[in-house]
């Protein structure tokens, strides 16, 4: 009875199997393999995801596109740096700066009750001369 009581005891279980001890040797090795840059495809990016929601589509965006400047939806809480790194994730292309707007939401009607949109925040991305980002081609 008591074997079956040893199941519900806090503390740590002993180590057991092939994974029981590893020397500082064998970890290093590990890290060395992990190290190596997955390739542009293969990339996590599930936070670069989060960040940017998705290209704002408008003709003022099409139009400052020609000059290495592109505009996307973030999140209210997102910030320039996390910005940055969106973009290097997703695209591989460093951007040299990044503008954000608050934009307000607008005041609409339903019959006769008013409702307001939410506010939400744009990023502005200026890349690098030579550098571009197709997504606005076939919009």
């Amino acid at each position: 009875m008591a074997a079956f009581f040893d199941k519900f005891k806090f503390g740590k279980k002993p180590p057991t199997g092939s994974s029981a001890k590893k020397t500082p040797a064998k970890l290093a090795g590990a890290k060395a393999a992990t190290a190596v840059e997955a390739p542009a495809g293969d990339r996590d990016t599930g936070i670069a995801t989060l960040v940017l929601r998705h290209p704002h589509v408008t003709e003022k965006a099409a139009r400052i596109s020609g000059q290495r400047q592109y505009v996307f939806v973030v999140p209210i809480n997102a910030t320039k740096l996390q910005v940055k790194e969106a973009v290097t994730k997703l695209y591989g292309v460093r951007p040299t700066e990044v503008n954000t707007v608050r934009v307000k939401g607008k005041q609409v009607r339903f019959g006769q009750r008013l409702g307001v949109q939410k506010n939400w925040k744009k990023a502005v991305v200026t890349l690098a001369p030579g550098a571009a980002l197709s997504i606005y081609e076939g919009v």
